[in-house]
């Protein structure tokens, strides 16, 4: 008998490309397994949903969310069943409810198709597990690295797995075994910063990161609709007063690309005079970061970076 392994080494024709390709630039990496935990009843499932729904709308890509944390009856408060109908040509949204399977069987069945499938049948694939608990159990280090290992077998045929997991009960990381560390290529703490009647926002704080590039980030989500408006980390707690003084200003800018005078860029955007020291301070406080600003002999001239 042939050594089945004779002459399949790894040749310059194997070397991907240098270049991270990222669906959600330095948060969610094509072909990765990306990880964020957070405590239980913190939206971890709402921001995957959002997610879900941008890349149906965004990219070319086809999501499998499995979803076996929510019931139905959860999904139908949520408003998600319409959404998730509108985008069924781009997205298998798979619940526990409908297929009675357990996690597990979902993930054994994944791994049968892949077994003797072309190397790269699902890199058009997103992958979503919702959550890790409900495909393991957590208390057994060997079905937490059978889990791990089955994501790194999907990862090799192409997909992008996206999974979410729980926080232990000391709230400083996640839950279980160290596997998800050396298995997962990204890691992000999850929290909900601010809520209202009409949209939450989250941020993803890095844990553990294989890429150089990954970075802190954050989501706004409309409750109603899912929409997802992707944030800068540190504007996430900016309040929301200060959040509508930045976007108007910001909108006068635009039309202003070689610059405005302090005096009228208030009066344009939020009605005031040079004089009103609240809008002044606030112009101050964001300098540097939304805009710029130049002193000159008629007064501060502000323009976009």
């Amino acid at each position: 008998m042939t050594n089945p392994f004779l002459g399949q080494g790894i040749t310059i024709d194997d070397k991907p490309s240098d270049k991270v390709e990222y669906i959600i630039d330095g948060f969610l990496a094509k072909g990765a397994i990306t990880t964020y935990y957070a405590p239980a009843k913190h939206g971890k499932s709402v921001v995957a949903q959002a997610l879900s729904k941008y890349i149906c709308e965004n990219t070319s890509m086809r999501v499998q969310y499995f979803d076996f944390d929510n019931g139905l009856v959860s999904l139908v408060e949520r408003g998600w069943f319409e959404v998730a109908d509108a985008l069924k040509d781009s997205m298998d949204y798979i619940s526990k409810d409908k297929v009675q399977r357990e996690g597990y069987e979902v993930v054994e069945s994944l791994l049968k198709y892949t077994r003797d499938s072309p190397k790269d049948c699902l890199s058009n694939f997103v992958l979503i597990w919702d959550s890790a608990v409900n495909f393991m159990q957590l208390d057994n280090d060997d079905n937490a690295k059978k889990l791990l290992r089955a994501l790194m077998w999907f990862r090799s045929k192409g997909a992008t797995n996206l999974l979410l997991h729980h926080m232990n009960k000391s709230g400083r990381s996640y839950q279980g075994s160290q596997v998800f560390v050396t298995a997962s290529d990204n890691i992000y703490e999850h929290t909900m910063v601010d809520t209202n009647a009409e949209r939450s926002i989250f941020t993803h704080k890095k844990r553990n990161t294989r890429f150089s590039d990954m970075r802190d980030i954050a989501f706004e989500i409309q409750k109603t609709t899912f929409n997802m408006k992707i944030l800068d980390y540190k504007e996430a707690f900016i309040p929301p007063s200060e959040q509508e003084f930045i976007e108007k200003v910001i909108k006068v800018l635009k039309n202003f690309p070689n610059g405005i005078t302090q005096g009228k860029l208030l009066e344009k955007s939020v009605g005031k005079k040079s004089s009103d020291k609240t809008s002044r301070d606030l112009l101050g406080r964001y300098t540097g970061r939304f805009w710029n600003m130049e002193e000159k002999p008629n007064g501060n001239f502000f323009t976009l970076p």
